[in-house]
């Protein structure tokens, strides 16, 4: 599923706009710190330094069980950003993996133009528990239907 993320670092905000069960949604809330662990190893990643940090956070559908995330980050780009919800490190993730997946910097490029970033408008309102509330009651009605 395709999904735009936006994290404004300032304000502490996180919005998350994706379209899932034909329907579109946005989700807004607070951006939740993430306890990063620093690790001194290190690799090259499209010609630049990267360091290894990871993560731990609660498997996908899980309040319980955890899972470790591992990320590679570039200090020498000080965009504290990354792919999905991960973010707030000391540079830029270009390589992430959490279970089987697997994310990774194809292609960098950059601009000297400066750009206007927009937070995502567009779908039904939520902050993170509401819309997992949704969620499980659409689920549960799909369930009863069949």
């Amino acid at each position: 599923a395709n999904a735009v993320y936006y994290h404004n670092l300032e304000k502490s905000q996180y919005k998350k706009q994706f379209y899932t069960l034909e329907k579109e949604w946005l989700i807004e809330d607070e951006l939740i710190p993430l306890d990063w662990e620093l690790i001194p190893d290190s690799k090259i990643i499209q010609g630049y330094t990267c360091y290894k940090a990871t993560v731990e956070v609660f498997k996908i559908n899980s309040k319980t069980e955890k899972e470790v995330v591992e990320v590679w980050y570039a200090p020498s780009l000080p965009f504290s950003f990354g792919p999905n919800d991960y973010y707030g490190l000391p540079g830029l993730i270009l390589e992430l993996k959490r279970g089987y997946y697997k994310f990774y910097t194809h292609k960098l490029s950059f601009s000297d133009k400066s750009k206007k970033i927009k937070a995502p408008t567009k779908g039904e309102k939520h902050n993170r528990d509401s819309y997992e509330t949704k969620m499980n009651e659409i689920l549960e009605k799909r369930r009863r239907k069949r």
